[in-house]
């Protein structure tokens, strides 16, 4: 329909590539940096304010006299304004240019004038916000990335802040002897609890997704390790749907040849996982594809964008259904859609994951296996359905609709999974 160019004639650059664009009353906002070369290098924080159009209604600049800075997020404030989370290499409270960048919030009126900013972390290790988002009582909570504190390796970093930026907390999370990397989503739930995702290495050779969940009073309840193979994470975005369910954009290194391939999983209100999809974007040849951002649709499916390697790097857009198959192949598709929480190489898969009326069963491997049956327990161990499959049959389709709603076990062989039953 358009496309539309910003800036202000020196180097300006989006920093924050994990959806940034937040809506801002009747519009939307972003924020960047702007940097002028030279003997005086200096770098500094842009905000662009557009209609619903995208049209420019104002643009305003802070802290012109810093060498590094980094803005990653920004959020739209209860009762206007804005606030900005990122990195800096000048102390807010000295005014004193740093060897190591800490972690920075600056706060602004709804005009976009500057109100305060503040600093977090030490002066002698990096720290850097990645996330930001207000909390009910007026305040922030700021998630990145810290070096200053344990064993001074990579651990996310959580900050909690009054409506004035004043630190309440900090806590950090992480392996004790590797790098853990940065919080990268942090999502205020509808009941005023906050999923946390990221990834944790588990060893020198093996990262997995990592998620928390924090209560309205910031206490820990669920902390997950999520058991998928090496270099595997969640990364930008958690989204609440419908029943207190979530979806979430991840990434997964290809066996073959390290192409990274986009995850899309979707997960019930106590993180358990429904299913999980997964999507190769670009040029398998290179490694830096990655989506980034998901939405919902009005047609129940999703829309994920991002960006592929792909005769340069180009921007990238999947669209998928409500089980998130983008129609690419629908065998393979439908043989993602899973709930594995017993076995680690799953002989079958079923989907939908709640089901309502129908449950379908695959069992891609069907060689000597024929005479399996499949059965159906409640969780007290009673055995509620039994059916065998065929001599030939690959796929099963069970009918749901006279199971109470709640929680089941499937068992097909010597594997289990769990259903859940809508």
């Amino acid at each position: 329909m358009w496309k539309k160019y910003y800036g202000d004639g020196v180097y300006s650059n989006n920093m924050g590539i994990e959806n940034t664009c937040s809506k801002a009353n009747d519009g939307y906002i972003i924020s960047g940096n702007s940097s002028i070369f030279g003997e005086n290098f200096q770098t500094s924080v842009m905000i662009y304010r557009f209609n619903s159009q995208f049209d420019t209604l104002w643009t305003r600049k802070y802290l012109t006299d810093t060498i590094s800075l980094a803005p990653y997020a920004t959020v739209y404030c209860s009762g206007g304004g804005y606030a900005i989370a990122g990195t800096t290499k000048r102390d807010a409270e000295t005014g004193e240019i740093l060897d190591k960048p800490k972690a920075l919030l600056l706060r602004t009126d709804s005009d976009g004038n500057y109100l305060w900013h503040k600093t977090y972390g030490t002066t002698e290790y990096d720290d850097t916000f990645y996330k930001i988002v207000q909390t009910p009582d007026g305040g922030f909570l700021c998630g990145g990335a810290t070096q200053s504190y344990g064993s001074h390796t990579w651990d996310w970093y959580l900050v909690k802040t009054d409506a004035n930026g004043n630190e309440e907390w900090h806590r950090t999370y992480g392996s004790t002897n590797y790098d853990d990397g940065r919080i990268m989503g942090i999502t205020l739930t509808s009941d005023t609890s906050y999923i946390i995702t990221g990834s944790k290495t588990i060893s020198s050779t093996e990262d997995r997704p990592h998620l928390i969940k924090l209560n309205e009073n910031f206490v820990l309840e669920i902390d997950k390790i999520l058991p998928f193979p090496a270099s595997s994470s969640l990364t930008a975005q958690v989204k609440e749907i419908e029943n207190n369910q979530f979806i979430a954009i991840g990434s997964d290194r290809m066996n073959t040849n390290e192409c990274t391939q986009t995850t899309l999983t979707k997960f019930n209100s106590e993180l358990d996982i429904i299913w999980r999809q997964k999507y190769t974007v670009g040029d398998t040849t290179y490694t830096e594809n990655y989506l980034f951002s998901v939405d919902t649709c009005s047609d129940g499916g999703y829309i994920l964008g991002g960006w592929a390697a792909h005769n340069g790097q180009k921007l990238a857009l999947i669209k998928t259904d409500s089980l998130g198959c983008d129609g690419t192949d629908w065998w393979e598709c439908s043989t993602g859609v899973m709930v594995n929480e017993f076995a680690s190489n799953p002989e079958f898969y079923m989907y939908p994951n709640p089901a309502k009326q129908i449950l379908t069963i695959i069992i891609p491997s069907f060689e000597g296996i024929q005479n399996t049956t499949v059965q159906i327990y409640n969780l007290t161990g009673k055995l509620v359905k039994s059916f065998p499959f065929g001599e030939t049959e690959k796929g099963l389709k069970i009918e749901t609709t006279d199971l109470q709603k709640g929680v089941y076990i499937v068992k097909v062989g010597e594997q289990m999974q769990k259903l859940v039953v809508e």
